[in-house]
């Protein structure tokens, strides 16, 4: 490949914190190995000296694989039970020792399985400070009784140097977005233009961008990272394919 034709191939921008850009950026090198992947967290996630008394609730909730790591290192009563969302979250409970049941999706689905459910103990909600969907509340006004205990914080930064310039450049660029809030970092921090690609990964996150003056949005099928990828994949193709159309002309 020239460098005047990969000048012209887009550039794919993550805004996940550090760990879990990382993982995605192996699964984007795997299928496009040729693709440049800039790794950018606008959020830095810093664990809280937090210690749970287990023995006060039943079972536990996990939205973020955050969560999880930030008591890892806790002693956990063997054979207690969580609820988490997404098979990366529950995999990482099941490691430190937490009977586990998921759901794909986002916190809603996670709330109707956990009131789908004949368990009615008493729950604690593990979470960063930012947290969508209440969840502690809507689960103790449906009658199961939620707490929450904020075990990590993330902490907003700005894009780094090297995301700048390719920003600066005026190429295409990927932006595969996770979160309500990377979404609104993201908008605060660039000017979207037609070479600005969103993947977002709820239609909540593509209302964000829309709303910021996005215009090419793609919403993942589902609300994982597989289909996050399927559709990264798919945008970066048919990228690629116009530029080189258009460097024919």
């Amino acid at each position: 490949m020239t460098d005047n034709a990969s000048s012209k191939l887009p550039d794919i921008i993550l805004n996940r914190p550090r760990e879990a850009a990382r993982t995605f950026h192996a699964l984007i090198r795997e299928a496009l190995p040729e693709a440049k992947v800039i790794s950018s967290p606008l959020i830095n996630i810093k664990f809280l000296s937090k210690s749970i008394d287990f023995t006060r609730f039943d079972a536990f909730i996990f939205t973020s694989i955050n969560g999880v790591q930030a008591i890892e290192n806790q002693r956990i009563p063997p054979g207690k039970l969580c609820f988490a969302v997404g098979e990366k979250t529950a995999q990482a409970a099941k490691s430190i020792g937490f009977k586990v049941l998921y759901s794909e999706g986002n916190f809603e689905n996670l709330i109707s399985m956990i009131l789908s459910h004949p368990y009615k103990g008493r729950f604690l909600h593990i979470r960063g400070k930012y947290s969508r969907g209440d969840i502690s509340k809507k689960l103790s006004e449906s009658g199961r009784p939620c707490e929450q205990m904020i075990v990590y914080h993330q902490k907003s930064q700005a894009l780094t140097h090297e995301a700048k310039i390719s920003i600066n450049r005026g190429k295409p660029l990927i932006f595969p977005l996770f979160s309500p809030r990377t979404a609104k970092l993201l908008m605060e921090e660039i000017l979207p233009n037609d070479h600005c690609y969103i993947i977002a990964m709820s239609n909540n996150i593509s209302t964000i961008c829309k709303e910021n003056g996005c215009t090419n949005i793609t919403v993942s099928k589902s609300s994982n990272a597989k289909s996050m990828l399927e559709s990264v994949i798919k945008i970066y193709n048919m990228i690629s394919r116009l530029e080189t159309i258009i460097g024919e002309k």
